[in-house]
């Protein structure tokens, strides 16, 4: 893994049904990964060992990379929009990439 790569945390999406991308922000001489989160409320930056790092993370490209749609849970409805984009939550859109870029850079892939 290299800074700067995207990547996807894979133990969430197995386990959880969730995507969730994240941003290399260092790789240490011994081989430890640091990854900030496109989420950093939910999902703080996190470290990984040199051992556990290629089982956890999964390089991602492209659409894959994006950040997923950011959505509004805060407000009681049952179809929130996106933070981000305001396109409205459904079954069909509720893990997918979010077209529109962040203005910070883990947004612009």
């Amino acid at each position: 893994m290299n800074v700067g790569e995207r990547v996807w945390l894979v133990e969430d999406i197995e386990q959880h049904n969730r995507i969730v991308v994240g941003t290399v922000q260092s790789v240490s001489h011994a081989g430890y990964v640091r990854v900030a989160w496109d989420e950093p409320n939910i999902y703080p930056e996190s470290y990984f060992s040199p051992g556990r790092a290629p089982d956890l993370l999964r390089v991602v490209n492209g659409r894959d990379a994006l950040p997923r749609h950011d959505w509004d849970c805060e407000k009681n409805q049952p179809d929130a929009p996106c933070l981000r984009c305001g396109v409205m939550q459904t079954d069909a859109n509720e893990h997918d990439a979010c077209e529109v870029r962040a203005s910070s850079p883990e947004g612009d892939v």
